[in-house]
């Protein structure tokens, strides 16, 4: 018999640049986690349905002329969406974000002129849900 329940890793690494006069500082972020998919129905042989669930800790940070800002929390999601697979090790799933909040987290932001510090600590015990396409991933991976 298949398996339907996989563990998996999750780890993604942001960076965004601009240039130009005036332009904004750049954008970092790192994200580590891991969580598990549970697949349902296989449409064909190749194609199969499922949700997962992820928790992990991200960090971002992001300035621009007056400010900078600073962000780390720790995180859980749910996902869902479809698998693809081109041969038997290698795949791609495409996902879309059903939530993800932060368990707790932290922002701090310093203002560029006066070096003044504010921060804010929130925790999230309620979800967060998407907003449209802009939280579709796609990923492709081999299975060992």
């Amino acid at each position: 018999s298949e398996g339907r329940h996989f563990w998996f890793v999750d780890a993604q690494i942001r960076s965004t640049s601009y240039s130009g006069d005036g332009a904004p500082d750049g954008a970092t972020g790192l994200q580590v986690g891991g969580g598990q998919k549970y697949f349902f129905r296989n449409f064909g042989k190749s194609i199969h349905t499922f949700l997962a669930w992820s928790a992990g800790f991200s960090s971002d940070s992001k300035a621009d002329a007056t400010s900078k800002t600073e962000t780390s929390a720790i995180y859980y999601a749910g996902n869902g969406g479809f698998r693809f697979d081109f041969t038997k090790t290698l795949f791609m799933d495409i996902e879309a974000q059903f939530f993800s909040s932060s368990l707790t987290g932290t922002t701090k932001t310093t203002a560029a002129g006066t070096g003044t510090t504010t921060e804010s600590k929130v925790t999230e015990l309620q979800v967060d849900t998407f907003a449209g396409a802009e939280s579709l991933r796609f990923g492709v991976g081999m299975i060992f």
